[in-house]
Order: C-alpha cells, then sequence, then structure tokens
C-alpha cells in the first residue's frame, strides 16, 4: 500500500542518515586523534631538543661561567646587566639578541661573547621564542631575547609565580635526566602578556645538578 512504500522510504531515508552521521563522526575522531598525534610528536621533538642541550658539554660550560660571571658582578647583578644588556643595548626592543656582548669587560660578558652566537644560532634554527640558563638559586644567568625576566630570580622575584618560575622549581626539585617540567600556555607579562607555554630540565653533571635549561 502507499503507506508501507511510505514507511519503507522513511526507514531508507532514516538508515542513510544514521550512516552519514556515523560516518562522518568517524571522520571527526579520526581528525581529533591524527591532531593529537602531531601534538604529541610536537612535543616530544621539543623536548628531544631540551635533553641533548642540557646533556652537551658546551651548555654546561656555559651555566659554569655564566654563574661564575653572575657571582663576580657583586652586590647588583640584576641592574648592571639589565643595564649592560638592555637599557644600553643599542638594539631596539625585539631585537637585542643581536648584541653579541657588552664592553664593560667583565667575566659575564666575556661568556656572553663565547656562548651567546651559537645558542642564538639554536634559537632561531629551531624557531623557539627564548633560551634560558638557571643557577641553583634561581638567578636567570642568561636568556637569548633579553626580557624584562632577565637576570631576575625566578625563585623569589617578580615572575616567581609564572609559568617560568614553576618550571624551574619543578625541575630543580626533581634532578634527573629523564625528568621535564611543563607548563602550558597562558600570558606571560615579560613578552606582553603573549600567551606562552615554557618546559624545563635539570642539567645534571656527574649525577649532581648545577641549575636548569628551560624553554618558551
Amino acid at each position: 500500500t502507499a503507506m508501507n512504500v511510505f514507511c519503507v522510504t522513511a526507514l531508507q531515508e532514516h538508515l542513510m542518515y544514521k550512516e552519514t552521521i556515523s560516518s562522518s563522526q568517524e571522520e571527526i575522531d579520526a581528525l581529533k586523534d591524527n591532531k593529537k598525534k602531531q601534538v604529541e610528536n610536537y612535543l616530544q621533538s621539543i623536548d628531544e631538543d631540551l635533553s641533548i642541550m642540557a646533556a652537551s658539554n658546551e651548555v654546561k660550560g656555559a651555566l659554569r661561567d655564566f654563574t661564575a660571571g653572575w657571582q663576580a658582578l657583586g652586590a647588583e647583578p640584576t641592574e648592571q646587566l639589565q643595564k649592560l644588556y638592555i637599557t644600553d643595548n643599542p638594539n631596539k626592543t625585539g631585537e637585542k639578541l643581536k648584541l653579541d656582548f657588552a664592553t664593560d669587560g667583565s667575566l659575564y660578558s666575556m661568556a656572553h661573547a663565547k656562548y651567546h652566537p651559537w645558542i642564538r644560532k639554536f634559537l632561531q634554527t629551531r624557531d623557539y621564542y627564548d633560551v634560558f640558563l638557571f643557577d641553583m638559586e634561581g638567578n636567570l644567568v642568561y636568556t637569548v631575547f633579553k626580557k624584562l625576566d632577565y637576570a631576575t630570580n625566578l625563585n623569589s622575584g617578580q615572575w616567581k609565580d609564572t609559568g617560568l618560575g614553576t618550571v624551574f622549581r619543578a625541575a630543580r626539585d626533581n634532578p634527573s635526566e629523564e625528568f621535564s617540567a611543563f607548563d602550558d600556555f597562558k600570558p606571560y607579562k615579560p613578552s606582553f602578556d603573549v600567551p606562552a607555554s615554557f618546559i624545563a630540565k635539570p642539567i645534571m653533571d656527574n649525577g649532581q645538578i648545577i641549575g636548569v635549561i628551560a624553554f618558551q
């Protein structure tokens, strides 16, 4: 009958609709899985870069030399270094990394002349926003970009509650070559409130932690 034909047609359309919805959902799930895998692979590549840098003798030497240079500056290293590498830096904001070294003749600037060009090259090649080196007290003894967090203390200073401070303390408190600390994207004031994420790793030497390296 006409009614039977109508019912069969309606059922067929309903089944086709369900099949279409099911197919669309499978495509959405596949896209989500693919995107998740891309993110996981990206984070893994960052962690691998960080592991290589943390284990390198060059980075260990840089940390030791920057720390020694910091200590040799005396009572006000933050003020001195921010003046040399930010205020008196002839390059404009956002381009402070172009300065290879200040001409004050300090041990710190000698270390900067030695290590900054190749760390800067690494950052530019791998397209990171910044690279940080911390001593064990939380002093940010080196950054590539020289923002307002440069030469401050991330354990007790004004930026201690940021993502960078969080990953520093996590890495410091977990002295293992296998450990990495990650903080997800949120506005970061030294970067003009641009959302930033951070990953950090302890720098180990002969089984002892000597500092922390972090990427933004």
